[in-house]
């Protein structure tokens, strides 16, 4: 999976979750070595190309409301969906699905009668812990 401009990118979104303005670029850097010069660049005055650049103001969301949840639950979605594709995989499939089913069976069971038998060490831990 390439990593390209990920660095940049993750601190863009650090600097839009800041409460002063900030400004920053809507370029990508084209190698992940880049990402400390992009940062820095995304610090500086923005005087001489005002066209590619935008004012942050913090969170774009304040709420999280139903209509949001359900965007960012597609968004996310169309992200797995891309990404197994790229990598030749079924995202959806029903056997990981089913599989899912039976852990979460044995789960429940163990959380309604305190038994951890046959659930893996973490799992049994937590199962512990939220009874």
């Amino acid at each position: 999976m390439s990593r390209r401009g990920a660095g940049c990118r993750e601190t863009a979104y650090v600097l839009a979750q800041e409460a002063r303005p900030a400004p920053s670029q809507l370029l990508e850097p084209s190698h992940p070595k880049k990402s400390c010069l992009m940062a820095a660049f995304l610090l500086s005055p923005l005087t001489k190309r005002p066209a590619r650049s935008v004012q942050v103001r913090g969170a774009a969301w304040t709420s999280l409301s139903l209509w949001r949840t359900l965007l960012l639950t597609h968004l996310n979605d169309h992200r797995l969906f891309c990404s197994g594709s790229l990598w030749g995989l079924n995202s959806f499939d029903q056997w990981g699905v089913e599989l899912g089913k039976r852990h979460a069976g044995a789960v429940e069971t163990g959380l309604a009668s305190g038994r951890t038998e046959g659930l893996d060490a973490a799992t049994a831990g937590l199962v512990r812990r939220l009874r």
